[in-house]
């Protein structure tokens, strides 16, 4: 009797096969999906540096450019472009991390077969989501306040020597700097904590 309710209970090849397959799919699918995302963190990073060399770059040839007294239409044009260099990096990140957002919720939000849903968990989960990309926003847009006291003190009097110009430069430069480490450092983070706000089911 013991031996038939035994064998009873063992699962056939087909029913081994099946639960199987469907666990190796899971696990393609999981793998397919972390994939995305590390090329979504490749191309990101990608095109962050890209932006950021060019504005070094562009620090460097407006310094040998003015290496002399300037007029102040000169120091402005010259000041003004650097940020509007830094401000297409602001961009970017900004632009880069919303894409990266949504095509992470599109396919990490997959909904579980069998899975009850959850008013709590739904609340959960997508409340720390909006709670991330209002984080992420502030985070961001604190770094970028830099640029608006570059001039709080008033514009400097014609000529303009090397030394003034290169002061402001090297604000703009770590202003630069901090937009970048904000930028980055909230696109891993903020990225990383919706991933995990997405599976809670």
């Amino acid at each position: 009797m013991f031996f038939l309710n035994w064998v009873k209970g063992l699962r056939s090849p087909v029913q081994l096969w099946a639960e199987f397959s469907l666990g190796a799919k899971q696990v393609n699918k999981l793998a397919r999906n972390f994939g995305i995302l590390l090329v979504l963190f490749s191309i990101y990073f990608l095109i962050s540096y890209v932006l950021e060399s060019h504005f070094f770059d562009q620090v460097e040839a407006e310094k040998e450019i003015n290496a002399g007294f300037m007029s102040l239409q000169q120091y402005i044009n010259s000041i003004n472009g650097l940020v509007d260099s830094a401000s297409d990096f602001s961009l970017f990140s900004f632009l880069g991390f919303w894409i990266s957002v949504g095509i992470t919720l599109k396919i990490f939000n997959g909904k579980d077969a069998g899975a009850t849903p959850s008013i709590i968990k739904k609340l959960i989960r997508w409340g720390g989501v909006v709670v991330v990309i209002f984080g992420h926003f502030i985070w961001n847009a604190a770094a970028n306040f830099n640029f608006g006291y570059m001039w709080k003190d008033g514009l400097p009097k014609e000529p303009i020597s090397v030394s003034e110009y290169l002061a402001e430069v090297n604000y703009v430069v770590d202003s630069m700097h901090t937009i970048v480490g904000a930028a980055n450092y909230s696109y891993v983070i903020c990225l990383v904590m919706i991933l995990l706000f997405s599976r809670i089911r």
